[in-house]
């Protein structure tokens, strides 16, 4: 699968692993460390989100620095959302993330 965010785009590939590039610069496509087991992808804004085979969330920026989303395992769905990447998880939880920033969840829902 493929994904676009502002400035770049992502590509699930069979192998697990995800690259991602800027369409719009003569950059070279760059595998996103650490990930190796994806099995779906969403990009979105300013954050790009893999599920990996292990059930964990792994997201990045625009710099490629990825790391797993707390708490968040075998989500329901993850959605982009303007500028934001939102995690519907198992127990109904919401988490989000706006711009980049660190996810957060959200209560009253």
């Amino acid at each position: 699968s493929v994904g676009t965010g502002y400035g770049r785009s992502c590509a699930l590939l069979s192998t697990g692993q995800v690259t991602c590039w800027n369409p719009w610069q003569n950059d070279p496509p760059q595998l996103v460390a650490g990930i190796n087991d994806g099995v779906r992808l969403v990009a979105n804004g300013y954050l790009s989100c893999v599920v990996r085979g292990n059930g964990l969330v792994r997201c990045w920026n625009d710099y490629l620095s990825a790391s797993d989303v707390a708490g968040v395992v075998a989500p329901k769905r993850i959605f982009p959302n303007g500028g934001s990447v939102c995690i519907i998880g198992q127990d109904d939880s919401v988490a989000c993330s706006l711009q980049g920033a660190p996810f957060q969840r959200l209560v009253g829902f």
